[in-house]
């Protein structure tokens, strides 16, 4: 799958309005870059609102500026599918480590 110029490698996770892609891009002399693309989920992209909500989201991200914020790197919109595309930090997620303590019992 391709959204604008990221190919798209794996999807990496889904919640109650959108799901992120780990995607790549290509430029010149082999130069690639991994992305983490953020999208509306497929059954909401025609809602005006939820469109609305991630580009209010990509405007609020690009003013913060901050060593645990990740960077936006680019946002559009194409065939009427809105995304976010942000650097990729590669690890586990938030949610795993979350449900890995509480099976420890642990903060």
């Amino acid at each position: 799958m391709i959204i604008s110029h990221y190919e798209v490698l794996e999807k990496l996770g889904e919640g109650g309005m959108g799901e992120v892609y780990l995607g790549e891009v290509q430029g010149a002399a082999n130069f690639t870059k991994r992305v983490a693309i953020k999208r509306i989920l497929p059954q909401l992209e025609r809602e005006p609102a939820f469109v609305q909500l991630l580009l209010d989201e990509a405007r609020l991200a690009a003013h913060l500026h901050h060593g645990h914020i990740i960077p936006i790197d680019d946002v559009g919109t194409i065939d009427d599918q809105a995304y976010i595309a942000m650097e990729y930090l590669p690890g586990t997620d938030l949610g795993r480590v979350l449900r890995a303590a509480k099976r420890r019992r642990r903060r």
